[in-house]
């Protein structure tokens, strides 16, 4: 299968408004044609345009302030033909993860969008977890880092599971070595299983610029802040960044080809 992750821009004053945008987004979800994409930084108005627009597509989950409709949504897109959701729901990155609220030194709430799903080509389960980490806040991005390890592991029962994201972090940074188990995690045996980054696990060579960036910041070295990690369950067939228009995102797409790891279920 084949999935995406995109911070496709808010539509924020300070932004390239949506509606000269949306045709891009579009286009640029369409030549991809990911199975399962997690987007970031999407309002609901967003969200609606496009599940109106990529025809074959549902999608599952609720805005960060409210946990219904008010605020960024971290939606997950998926081929409906393809795939069925078993369970679905939402955490926040905070202190008290099951109702929405900021945490720690974050500037905004943050919010994980996750869905168990049945793939009805291989009758296999798989977990699907997509978020967007704190721009301002590095103990929330720490903290944050530690509780996705802490729910992920609780939530995905020993399925394969994928998580994408802007995880506003190099990687040097704490938060992407404690998800990628690089960092030892309070709480998690050794034996735990690690997050492995489908751009250094690829079996193929990675394809497409290394900068998922193009903001301001991306000059200082934070070039690289979108991710797709997968644990033990998967396997990475091929890794691409996809190259787009600074006029369609301030992100580029991020892109893997997986495999279950084994054939048998």
């Amino acid at each position: 299968m084949k999935v995406c992750s995109f911070n496709i821009w808010s539509n924020a004053p300070r932004n390239a408004r949506w509606p000269a945008r949306r045709d891009a987004v579009v286009a640029v979800l369409r030549s991809v044609a990911p199975d399962v994409a997690g987007l970031q930084e999407a309002t609901l108005p967003m969200v609606r345009d496009l599940h109106e627009r990529l025809p074959g597509y549902q999608w599952v989950g609720v805005g960060r302030d409210d946990g219904r409709e008010v605020g960024e949504f971290t939606p997950i897109f998926f081929r409906s033909e393809r795939f069925r959701v078993l369970q679905q729901s939402s955490f926040w990155l905070s202190a008290e993860c099951e109702k929405p609220g900021r945490g720690w030194d974050a500037m905004h709430s943050r919010i994980v969008t996750w869905a168990r799903f049945s793939d009805q080509e291989s009758g296999r389960p798989f977990l699907f977890f997509n978020t967007h980490l704190d721009h301002f806040g590095l103990r929330a991005r720490t903290h944050s880092a530690h509780l996705l390890r802490k729910k992920m592991s609780e939530i995905r029962a020993g399925d394969p599971a994928v998580l994408t994201g802007d995880f506003n972090c190099r990687e040097s940074s704490a938060p992407y070595r404690i998800l990628t188990g690089k960092v030892p995690f309070a709480g998690t045996s050794v034996a735990s299983p690690e997050w492995r980054d489908t751009l250094y696990h690829t079996e193929h060579p990675r394809e497409g610029p290394s900068r998922t960036f193009f903001g301001i910041m991306s000059l200082f070295g934070l070039a690289r802040l979108d991710y797709i990690l997968v644990n033990e369950g998967f396997r990475t067939l091929r890794h691409a960044v996809i190259e787009s228009s600074t006029d369609t995102s301030d992100h580029r797409p991020v892109v893997a080809e997986l495999a279950f790891a084994t054939d048998a279920p």
